[in-house]
């Protein structure tokens, strides 16, 4: 079990870097996965260490973390406040970013229909 624990928290915080263009959600699934697998070996990691695994982060979202956990008490860091808080900023960046290119695609039917016309 060991050498199967040890390669999860390796492949999980030492060969990651989330990007800001893609959906962090799997990155964070893998990180509860290799938490519980070494709860499982009986090697729990404390939930503020378990935040700060988040140094894969791209420095976009490290920036976030920094700012969502400023007013928290150390002992009370936990990591899904953290991961929620980072998912929902992708997210809202999403949305806005897609109804910008919906817009631009409405306008530029508007345009053709319009040249059409004439």
């Amino acid at each position: 079990m060991a050498p199967i624990v040890f390669k999860d928290f390796k492949d999980c915080l030492l060969g990651a870097c989330i990007s800001v263009n893609h959906d962090p959600t799997q990155y964070f699934n893998r990180l509860y996965a290799t938490f519980g697998h070494m709860s499982s070996a009986k090697v729990a990691i404390p939930p503020q260490l378990q935040v700060m695994a988040l140094a894969a982060l791209s420095q976009k979202w490290e920036m976030l973390v920094l700012i969502v956990t400023r007013d928290i008490l150390l002992q009370d860091l936990d990591l899904s406040d953290v991961c929620t808080a980072v998912l929902r900023q992708y997210q809202l960046e999403t949305v806005h970013h897609n109804s910008g290119k919906h817009s631009a695609n409405k306008i530029s039917v508007v345009k053709r229909k319009h040249s059409d016309l004439s």
